[in-house]
This record gives structure tokens, sequence and C-alpha cells, in this order.
């Protein structure tokens, strides 16, 4: 059986309950006293935002925005070093929706790279992303805002695994599995040069859930990560009433052209992808 997703899930709720008591007086304490626009560095996205898009969970839904910048700051202006936040273009000083919130090279905090929206077909809207590497710089990393107005409004990590490296829960070459999923090279199976394939655990075997699609897809596969995503929300009364939060697989790969391109699988269908970030 595949649990792994249950087990995450757990693990996460535990994580948020404790951050209640003394350790969320700390946090509000320590956020008070971080200045963002002096900080050692920081990347921006700027994209359309529907209504809500950057606006936690119980939360006044913000008004859609046009062309409006996201900032994802490091180290959060040298007060918490490692520390990535995004900051939305209506906030000043201390002010974020979501940062990270652990000082390990376990992929919460580290250095964010590149940043960009992305939301795939069926998602209600965009969401801001950051790409880069861990704290200690030895793995690369993706994060997102949570959108959990918890004691502090914190981002989702995860870490990306190579063939064979550490996390790749599948012994078999050209396969990385990272719980309920997996990235399989088309050239060393199933008889599909140049393709990369997307496959979940459906409680009993592995179903295909997508795949590249042709010389504007394909590449070689590097790498593999599965980090929680915001995928949908409801505005209600003004608020942000309800939100769904996803498992998404994100697969870095090498394309022809030598650019590095993240790619998600399409949801609904199996064959197809749906490109993220290319740098």
């Amino acid at each position: 059986m595949k649990n792994q997703s249950l087990i995450l899930s757990a693990i996460l709720a535990t994580a948020v309950l404790a951050s209640c008591g003394k350790e969320e007086l700390k946090n509000k304490q320590s956020d008070a006293a971080l200045n963002f626009r002096s900080g050692s560095s920081s990347i921006s996205v700027t994209a359309n935002w529907a209504e809500g898009a950057t606006s936690l969970l119980n939360e006044s839904a913000h008004a859609a925005q046009t062309a409006k910048t996201v900032t994802i700051w490091n180290d959060l202006g040298n007060v918490n070093r490692g520390r990535i936040g995004f900051q939305r273009w209506d906030q000043t000083g201390a002010g974020h929706f979501g940062r990270t919130n652990n000082n390990t090279t376990g992929g919460k905090d580290g250095d964010a790279l590149h940043a960009f929206a992305f939301a795939t077909t069926n998602w209600t809207a965009k969401v801001p992303f950051a790409f880069g590497t861990n704290a200690n710089g030895t793995r690369e990393a993706i994060w997102t805002p949570s959108f959990v107005n918890v004691g502090i409004a914190t981002a989702n990590s995860a870490l990306f695994v190579t063939d064979n490296g550490t996390g790749d829960e599948d012994a078999t070459t050209g396969i990385i599995e990272v719980g309920d999923f997996r990235a399989i090279d088309g050239d060393l199976h199933e008889s599909r040069p140049n393709k990369v394939i997307f496959r979940k655990w459906n409680g009993s075997s592995w179903a295909q859930i997508g795949r590249t699609n042709g010389a504007g897809d394909d590449g070689n596969l590097l790498a593999l990560a599965v980090v929680n995503a915001r995928t949908a929300y409801t505005v209600s009364g003004g608020k942000v009433s309800a939100q769904t939060v996803e498992a998404i697989p994100v697969v870095k790969l090498l394309r022809s052209n030598n650019k590095t391109r993240l790619i998600t699988d399409l949801p609904g269908q199996n064959i197809g992808s749906s490109m993220m970030y290319e740098y």
C-alpha cells in the first residue's frame, strides 16, 4: 500500500498545531522585527492575480489585480538567515503572506533563485512559486505559500530527488519515486524515447496521469519533487472561506535546446504536461 500521503498529512497537521503557544508568540515577535526592504536579495514575479489569489484562508479576499508583482525575499532582511518570504504588492515592512519557518537542510529554508506564477488547467487561480536550493545548498527545492493563517503564514516546500539519489523510493534506474508519484524516463522504459512520464499510485497500481508529448515538451529527466500547492479556493462573503491543497508532482527536465524546464501533469488527462517555468 502507498500510504505516504496520509502519513505526510498527519505530520503536517501535527506541525501546524505545534506552532501554537510559545512558538507562536516567538514567531509573531520575530515577524514584527523583520524588514523586507533591507533584505540581502530578492526576486519577483509579475502576474495577473484573480480575486483572493494571494489571500490567506479566512481572510478578506484581495481584489483581482492586473500585472502586480509578488516579491520573494531571501533571508527576510538578514534577521533570520535562510528564511524565504512571499510579499504582496500592497504590503510593507514585515508584511508577508507566507514564509519558511525552519532553518534546516530539509528544504524548508534556503535560497530562492527563481520566481514564477503558475496555474494549470483546472486550478482556481495562479499561485506564486519560488525555486532554488535548500539551506546548505546541497539540494534544489521549491516553495509556495500554504495560505493557512495559523500563528504565522507559512510556506510549503519540497526537495528535488534525483534518480537513485536521496529520497528516491525506487531503485530502478530511470524511475524516480516520491510518495505516490513517479517520474519515468521514456528513453529507458516503455519504449518512449525523449519522453518523461508521470504516474500516480491509485491504491492498487501505478496509473499514468501525464507525459511529455512532442518536441515542445520532451526532454531528459533530471529530478522530481512533490510539493503541496493550493489548487482551488472559494470566496464567500468577501473572504476566502475554503481551499484545496494538493500534492503535485514537479519534474525538472533538460530540453534539447539546453534549457531547463519545470513541468507537472495535466489534471484529468494522461497525455501531455503543463510547463511551470523555464530558464
